[in-house]
């Protein structure tokens, strides 16, 4: 009986079709034995007191229970077989949601999901400190947390760097004395500041000229899993970002550059004599006075 069951979860396909082929002739034996006792018992009703035949296998058609039999075999048994595993393939998972969609023709056009639920990268240290923020957003009531955990799925463009020199103009906001700069992404060196206050800053990646300039001046940099342990509900930081504008392909956004109120960059090859010049009235641009 165990080799039997393990052949069977082995090979579900097998399994699938005994059990359809069983379950379609049981079912016309059954129906056969009811409906031919029925009527046998009406006979005897009408005969009287005669001798009645033996209505156990009288009233069974074998032949209609082998066609039977065979229907469920060729056809409900392959085609339920395949059906389902397509339908949990497309919809995985067991919950009344996913059942319910199963049994119901759906669109998909409009099955493109942005809203992130997890990070793209597979990096295990990201992953690590999202299943810790991920269990801090769930058991604290604090917004802190959930705004860390929001970021931390975000994609690369999304996580803007923040350079020395903006971190040092956002601290020295008032109210901001002795607070934590926590910052989900890049904090970068900035060569044209000189004096650098101390400062204590979280980020996921700090530069090394960042970092050195940073601890030179008596400052701490803090990793995410020390600032949960330091502040589990975010007491006592700010968070912070870089302009996520600020990249250089920003600059070619916007209305064609040539054309007036524009102020796009153009794409060209080279700056020089040859590579698309203003447009002014002059020889060079095919105006005589």
């Amino acid at each position: 009986m165990s080799r039997a069951w393990a052949l069977f979860k082995a090979h579900p396909y097998i399994g699938n079709v005994v059990g359809y082929t069983t379950l379609f002739a049981s079912a016309d034996l059954i129906q056969q034995s009811m409906f031919g006792g029925r009527r046998h018992a009406g006979a005897a009703s009408d005969l009287g007191d005669l001798p009645q035949p033996d209505t156990s296998t009288v009233g069974i058609d074998w032949s209609q229970t082998a066609k039977v039999a065979l229907v469920g075999f060729c056809f409900h048994a392959n085609f339920n077989y395949h059906w389902l595993r397509g339908l949990e393939r497309l919809l995985p998972g067991g919950g009344v949601h996913k059942i319910t969609l199963k049994g119901v023709d759906i669109r998909h056009n409009k099955d493109r999901k942005v809203h992130r639920k997890e990070p793209r990268s597979q990096d295990i240290y990201l992953r690590l400190l999202v299943k810790l923020y991920r269990f801090l957003a769930r058991r604290s009531n604090a917004p802190f947390n959930k705004v860390v955990l929001r970021r931390l799925f975000m994609s690369k463009t999304n996580r803007p760097p923040l350079s020395v020199s903006s971190l040092i103009r956002k601290m020295g906001l008032a109210g901001r004395e002795n607070r934590t700069a926590v910052v989900v992404g890049t904090i970068t060196d900035d060569v044209r500041i000189q004096n650098i206050p101390k400062l204590k800053v979280c980020a996921l990646r700090v530069t090394d000229g960042a970092r050195r300039r940073i601890l030179k001046a008596g400052g701490e940099i803090m990793t995410f899993d020390q600032l949960a342990m330091a502040a589990p509900k975010g007491q006592g930081t700010v968070l912070l970002s870089g302009r996520r504008k600020a990249r250089e392909v920003y600059r070619h956004f916007g209305k064609a550059p040539g054309t007036p109120h524009s102020h796009s960059k153009p794409y060209i090859r080279s700056k020089g004599r040859k590579f698309e010049r203003a447009r002014g009235r002059r020889a060079s641009r095919a105006y005589k006075n």
